[in-house]
């Protein structure tokens, strides 16, 4: 199990993993699609910039991966209806992937991140890829200066965008959501509550590539049980074209 730090059945695990929270010095993105691990795999090797390379990593031997280039971990918990995908190594896992997998498998998808050098959170609620909600906060430095932020700041508020006056703080969303943007404290509260009421539990790094052995090892806090599926998906150096 988890060292005791999510209680209960793996079926009523919700929230981020606290282990998210100690994450200093550390930029990330964690992406999530409400659909099975097998048809968001599937949908992640159909996509041109993907790795085409898979692997199970709950059944056989440790997955060994020499030379890699890029590494993508997708697995989903039992009783859970998202999975999530981790950039395991040299993946970069943005708004765009998050919409097309949303579009491809006319589905929900979150992703949320973290820019730790200029203190930035933000998440986006994609729905059959159509953007349904974003929030995004940028501590003590506004997002919109100069004149060219002024007119995306125009824009963007007639579009229906809420920004807080000091421009820390903006939210967008046709789920009929409502938010102070003005309140740091509900701001800050808004990501962990959008994660709770979705049904997502974001889990903090299952599995990782130990490169030296060149082998995908897990954490000592997560066993086998929890996982209803977990794949690899990855690309090697002899993928890529090499000039003679």
């Amino acid at each position: 199990m988890m060292n005791n730090r999510i209680e209960g059945p793996v079926e009523t695990w919700r929230g981020i993993d606290p282990e998210w929270r100690d994450c200093g010095g550390l930029s990330y993105n964690n992406l999530l699609v409400r659909a099975p691990c097998g048809e968001v795999v599937q949908a992640l090797l159909e996509d041109r910039e993907m790795p085409k390379r898979v692997a199970d990593l709950l059944m056989g031997p440790p997955v060994e991966i020499r030379q890699p280039k890029s590494v993508l971990f997708a697995y989903q918990f039992q009783g859970h209806e998202w999975t999530q995908i981790e950039d395991g190594r040299y993946v970069a896992l943005d708004s765009e992937i998050a919409q097309r997998l949303s579009r491809r498998l006319n589905a929900q998808a979150f992703i949320y991140g973290c820019e730790d050098v200029a203190s930035a959170r933000y998440y986006e609620i994609y729905e059959r890829g159509e953007l349904m909600e974003s929030f995004s906060w940028l501590h003590d430095n506004p997002i919109y200066q100069g004149d060219v932020g002024e007119e995306d700041l125009r824009r963007k508020r007639v579009e229906g965008w809420q920004v807080s006056n000091d421009h820390t703080f903006e939210f967008f969303t046709r789920r009929g959501a409502e938010l102070d943007v003005e309140s740091p404290k509900a701001c800050y509260d808004r990501l962990d509550r959008v994660v709770a009421e979705l049904g997502m539990f974001v889990a903090s790094s299952p599995f990782w590539l130990n490169e030296k052995p060149g082998r995908v090892e897990r954490p000592q806090h997560y066993d086998f049980e929890p996982f209803a599926e977990a794949k690899v998906l990855y690309r090697i150096d002899a993928d890529l074209p090499h000039r003679r």
